[in-house]
């Protein structure tokens, strides 16, 4: 179950942590534990805009230049001659161009540097198999060769003969600017509010994926957002450890939602995957693109817990789904956004329900660091702040335990956003420009159940969260989903939300917050 890459995972980040707490400022060059020579101030000095964004730290700094600045060309230090930035990169439409930079050579037989192309489930060069091209063994390869469709969802890998045995040196890296390929660059503008629903009018729909080329749905009336769910229709997208649902299963979720882990575990589910989506995003109207449902929960994402499966493994399975679904709309639509999808159980570590999720944060940490080992690319997150628990949209008078989740970040809600907001706007999980990521609230509820005037308070709650917290979009649930879960709006909270973005709001901002009992919003909100 890719134990080598999880474990090399492991490393990367102890490595990035190891080097953010040894490095001090220096006014000269500086030799860094990976090889690379690094100034900080000769950084700091020449990079103004790194320097407005992320200040003038000498870790952060480098990390920057790792990260991001040997990409975009910037110079570690004075009279740097500037590096191809390691991994694989379209020069145009028609070319590849795959590099690396290793701190030791390789151990080699024969001092050659050969490519594979691998497809994203293999962690090795299977037999037979034959290099793309080769070259001398140096510590700094880069080497071009012919783009072609089926390469946009493989990666490539550096190998050596180890006692004629083909080894793999250094991460496989995939394409990590598929907008190359792209004839269509639209982000359609949108109110930053909006309601989930099923037509266009509404700015966010589900679509269930089936595996054919439209699926049946009116592609032309999908909102401005969509979240892709696989609901098993089409056994070829969905996992294979998911297609035969719970049978055998010694860990089963408690309900069957019908919502399945993608597949990108073979060539087929592949095909399917990067078919349907790719059509989707030449031809529908969405422009924004969530994978999956709450993917840090094994119901909403089913596979089976047997058979050596872990939470690593559920993630790793998520984010090569992820990889392969991500170039196949980037690469229709330059201008897309293409979002992972978190729960609001932040940081609970709850023992009892191991088999049920992973906690957001967690979540977070491990396909991050997938994702940067392959070649970072622009992902973004979708958030479901709702409040704790979901029945009750008085917040501000919520019970010790409700208060004790919140408050000790253990869930996320509207109230404490920011935790959230603020973690994956560290260095390590910033963008491949070095801004912080796309971040919607793609479904917050807030019920009626309480009279319409609690509901509209907590709304306005939400809303000022989001818009202080910097999220792009905030999504609504709007209608009655069961028992208890009753999100209609009417009266004074329809009132409310129909009052943003008008002359209006800041009246009904101001009822808010008498409702609530409090006087600026920071009182109750993070």
């Amino acid at each position: 179950m890719r134990k080598s890459r999880r474990s090399l995972l492991s490393a990367l980040l102890v490595i990035v942590m190891l080097i953010g707490n040894c490095m001090v400022v220096s006014a000269a060059p500086q030799t860094m534990p990976d090889g690379t020579v690094f100034d900080a101030e000769y950084y700091a000095q020449n990079n103004p805009d790194v320097v407005a964004a992320l200040g003038t730290d000498a870790n952060v700094l480098y990390q920057h230049y790792v990260n991001f600045g040997r990409a975009e060309g910037r110079l570690p230090y004075a009279g740097a001659t500037p590096a191809v930035a390691p991994g694989a990169r379209l020069l145009d439409r028609s070319t590849i161009q795959f590099s690396a930079h290793f701190a030791s050579l390789p151990d080699s037989d024969d001092g050659v540097l050969y490519v594979y192309e691998l497809a994203v489930f293999e962690d090795g060069v299977p037999a037979g198999r034959t290099p793309i091209t080769s070259l001398p063994m140096t510590a700094d390869p880069v080497v071009t060769f012919p783009y072609t469709a089926a390469r946009l969802y493989e990666k490539f890998a550096f190998v050596t003969m180890k006692g004629g045995v083909p080894t793999i040196a250094g991460n496989p890296q995939f394409i990590t600017n598929p907008e190359v390929l792209a004839d269509k660059n639209v982000s359609k503008s949108a109110a930053f509010y909006g309601l989930q629903g099923p037509t266009h009018e509404y700015q966010f729909n589900n679509y269930p994926m089936q595996g054919s080329a439209n699926n049946g749905y009116p592609i032309a009336y999908l909102a401005k957002t969509i979240a892709l769910l696989n609901n098993s229709g089409n056994p070829t997208i969905t996992h294979p450890l998911g297609r035969s649902g719970y049978a055998g299963d010694p860990h089963p979720v408690d309900e069957q939602f019908n919502v399945f882990m993608f597949n990108a575990a073979d060539q087929a589910g592949v095909n399917a995957l990067t078919s349907e989506v790719s059509w989707l995003a030449k031809n529908g109207s969405a422009d924004v693109f969530i994978i999956g449902n709450e993917v840090n929960v094994r119901k909403w994402n089913y596979i089976q817990w047997q058979n050596g499966v872990s939470w690593d493994y559920f993630v790793d399975q998520y984010a090569d789904a992820f990889r392969v679904m991500y170039n196949a709309i980037k690469s229709q639509n330059a201008g897309a956004e293409v979002l992972i999808c978190l729960d609001q159980c932040w940081d609970r570590n709850r023992a009892a329900d191991k088999y049920n999720y992973i906690d957001g944060k967690d979540f977070c940490d491990t396909f991050n660091a997938i994702i940067s080992a392959g070649g970072n690319i622009d992902w973004g997150i979708a958030m479901h702040p709702h409040p704790v628990p979901l029945t009750s949209a008085k917040f501000w008078e919520a019970g010790s335990y409700e208060r004790a989740q919140v408050n000790g970040d253990k869930m996320i809600s509207f109230e404490n956003l920011g935790v959230m907001v603020n973690y994956l706007s560290q260095p390590q999980f910033l963008a491949p420009n070095g801004s912080r990521r796309y971040m919607i609230a793609s479904e917050v509820g807030l019920v009626n159940t309480q009279g319409d005037t609690v509901q509209g308070a907590a709304i306005a709650a939400a809303y000022e969260s989001a818009r202080r917290n910097g999220l792009s979009q905030i999504i609504f649930l709007g209608d009655n989903h069961g028992p208890g879960l009753d999100y209609t709006m009417a009266n004074q909270a329809a009132a409310v939300y129909n009052s943003f973005g008008t002359p209006q709001e800041a009246t009904y901002m101001e009822w808010a917050k008498s409702v609530i009992g409090i006087s600026d919003w920071s009182e109750i909100l993070r």
